[in-house]
């Protein structure tokens, strides 16, 4: 009787694979992430966490809010944002009170037929907010994913 034992090893390349589940991973991590912003920067314009914050008038803009995820190469993207035409204004305030000095000005109302006074309007962000006070989280979120 021989006394030789054998040993046989087989070498498999999953990296393919492995790469591929973590592309899935992480695309659903970003639209996981996009929801959550959208989630947030809706209740930042609400007022959920700021009642002085509040820019809700006839609710638009705030339905108007969304998200969108991005893959191009290994690069993954996720925004946040709006299509209303005055989102800028709200996020970023107007005038003088934009920048924070409060200077009146007068300007003619179209619609109404008269001159108004007005200092602007301070700013109220809603998506800044909703990616810059949720950090914490968005980096939970990615962690559990991974």
């Amino acid at each position: 009787m021989s006394n030789k034992k054998s040993v046989q090893i087989n070498i498999n390349d999953y990296s393919d694979e492995v790469m591929e589940a973590l592309d899935d991973v992480l695309e659903r991590a970003c639209e996981d992430a996009g929801m959550s912003a959208q989630k947030f920067a809706v209740s930042h314009i609400s007022g959920h966490y700021d009642a002085a914050m509040k820019a809700v008038d006839t609710g638009t803009l705030r339905r108007s809010i969304t998200y969108a995820t991005s893959k191009v190469d290994d690069d993954y993207k996720v925004f946040v944002g709006t299509n209303v035409n005055y989102a800028y204004y709200v996020e970023m305030g107007t005038g003088d009170m934009g920048k924070g000095t409060g200077k009146p000005w007068i300007y003619y109302d179209k619609t109404k037929g008269v001159f108004r006074k007005t200092s602007g309007f301070r700013a109220r962000p809603f998506i800044r907010t909703s990616i810059e006070k949720h950090t914490r989280y968005y980096k939970e979120l990615f962690k559990m994913y991974l």
